[in-house]
């Protein structure tokens, strides 16, 4: 035999890395409960339940059930398998899955894809070599034979990268948002705004819109929002003029705050893309981004003026699996055929999750490709001019990215602070909310958070202000912008140079101004109360 698997010296391996993985997930869950001996009749009706289960890919549902049915069973080939395989397939405890995969790949009439399995379940571990051998054992049993579709190099790959990545690791910590904004199940795709006091995400808890579980036994997601004061308060959901009974799930925030761009599936849904546009304190009814391109997408991203979306999906003309696309409107308010970002961002294997940062330039996506040290990782390109093709993906380094998947993320303007979703050992529930801090800018920038004050000449907000924004060097139309109808705020997001604010409100009043943004003012941050001019009424 050319290659033979050692699967005791694996097991010693990692028993004590399982052990403490074990305990430390066991503090997020309730008191195990006794025990119970189930009789063949049971073991019986629970397994072609579990079976089922299975077979529909519903793995949470059937995870409970093949964990009733190994702690009878405890020797079991297939009911260690299957158990090895719902862990790795939901967010409970991946870490979990390898101790009973490796029972399993002992077991008589081991599974042919059992070392497939096995070999994921070891990476997350950060056990490389073994997952690196143990891929290579399922090749040999297979005699080369592997289906294409299971990537098997790329897994392989994984293991060096990891290896490569974890030599360099970057200096940032993590801070779980808590019980306030987690919740028991999973809480992802955080969207922030320009300063990270605000963030908007979805979450599949109990109390949704409907309550209606889905067919892989998760209940249907919901938008949610957390805002900060001295700490991130009780997360709520954003209500009915966002969420419905069927998938709803913030996807990008304008630099402003006031445009959210939401993934909506199911129902009536007659786009999966819709906007919402913010009205004081909440969002006005979503309505649908209507003769989009595409019909089924993975996340998505706006541009500032609103007229480019960035989005994810398998499309004709791909570079393989999912890519990352973009169209644009045009002047009759069309959208353009999709066109592919190129080989800088997308590969053979999957991009999903397209967030572009605040100076419309910078791309982040996950992708399995690239040099991605397990599943999905985080990239970031830049295309610092139109005419520019996107540079070659980066990956964001370990810890930041790690050997499970990584999708979800998005970064404030001081280039530092960020949030992610991940499953964590001491965390609050599945996927939970986390905020990160990296000791050096991911994104080295001179662009200043700009934040006009707009007040009526009595010294109230100047809730109707309309305010476009020119740079003065070139002439060119930053934006134009509305001021928070509660607040009378603008932001921006601006580069160093002369600007000026033309602000017009119906009852507010009208301003012309000229500013500077040096790019040296501290925290990169420019504050400043404008007081309107009074309206001159016509004379009759």
């Amino acid at each position: 035999m050319l290659f033979k698997m050692n699967y005791k010296k694996i097991y010693a391996a990692f028993i004590v890395v399982s052990f403490c993985v074990t305990c430390s997930f066991a503090q997020q869950t309730k008191k195990p409960t006794k025990k119970v001996q189930l009789s063949k009749e049971q073991i019986s009706s629970i397994k072609k339940e579990a079976a089922e289960y299975y077979k529909s890919e519903n793995y949470k549902s059937a995870l409970e059930l093949y964990k009733q049915l190994q702690e009878s069973v405890p020797d079991d080939g297939e009911f260690n398998y299957r158990l090895g395989v719902c862990y790795l397939n939901t967010n409970v405890n991946k870490k979990a899955a390898a101790e009973y995969l490796v029972k399993a790949a002992a077991s008589k009439d081991a599974p042919k894809d059992v070392n497939l399995h096995l070999g994921r379940a070891l990476l997350i571990l950060e056990e490389l070599d073994d997952a690196a051998d143990t891929y290579e054992k399922y090749k040999i049993d297979n005699h080369g034979k592997v289906n294409p579709k299971v990537n098997l190099e790329n897994q392989v790959e994984w293991c060096y990268h990891a290896r490569d990545l974890k030599k360099t690791p970057i200096e940032v910590t993590f801070t779980n948002l808590g019980k306030l904004v987690n919740s028991i199940n999973n809480d992802y795709r955080p969207v922030c705004n320009l300063i990270g006091d605000r963030i908007y995400f979805s979450s599949n808890r109990k109390g949704n819109t409907g309550a209606i579980v889905d067919g892989y036994g998760e209940l249907i997601s919901d938008g949610y929002f957390t805002s900060k004061d001295t700490g991130f308060a009780k997360a709520k959901n954003l209500g009915p003029s966002i969420n419905d009974m069927y998938y709803d799930e913030p996807l990008h925030l304008n630099t402003n705050g006031d445009r959210l761009l939401l993934y909506k599936e199911g129902g009536s849904a007659a786009s999966p893309l819709y906007t919402a546009e913010l009205n004081g304190k909440s969002f006005n009814k979503a309505v649908p981004v209507l003769k989009f391109p595409a019909g089924k997408i993975e996340g998505a991203s706006m541009s500032s003026d609103g007229k480019t979306i960035y989005f994810s999906a398998d499309l004709k003309g791909g570079k393989g699996g999912k890519d990352i696309w973009k169209t644009t409107l045009n002047d009759k308010g069309v959208w353009s055929e999709p066109k592919n970002l190129g080989d800088g961002i997308n590969t053979k294997y999957d991009e999903v999750n397209p967030w572009l940062f605040f100076d419309d330039q910078t791309l982040f996506f996950a992708s399995e490709g690239h040099n991605s040290m397990g599943g999905f990782d985080i990239f970031m390109s830049t295309q610092p001019d139109a005419a520019m093709e996107w540079s070659k993906a980066a990956n964001l380094g370990y810890p930041l990215n790690n050997t499970d998947d990584n999708k979800y993320f998005s970064l404030t303007a001081d280039g530092k602070t960020g949030f992610i979703a991940a499953s964590t050992e001491n965390g609050i529930g599945e996927l939970d909310l986390i905020k990160f801090v990296t000791a050096k800018p991911i994104i080295q920038t001179s662009r200043v958070v700009t934040k006009i004050i707009l007040q009526k000449p009595d010294g109230t907000p100047a809730r109707d202000a309309l305010c476009l924004l020119i740079k003065n060097d070139t002439g060119e139309n930053i934006g134009l912008y509305k001021a928070n109808s509660a607040t009378g705020i603008m932001m921006a997001y601006l580069a160093p140079g002369n600007y000026k604010l033309k602000v017009k409100g119906v009852k507010s009043g009208r301003l012309d101004e000229d500013f500077t943004i040096t790019g040296n003012e501290k925290d990169l941050q420019y504050i400043r109360t404008i007081k309107l001019n009074p309206l001159i009424k016509d004379k009759k």
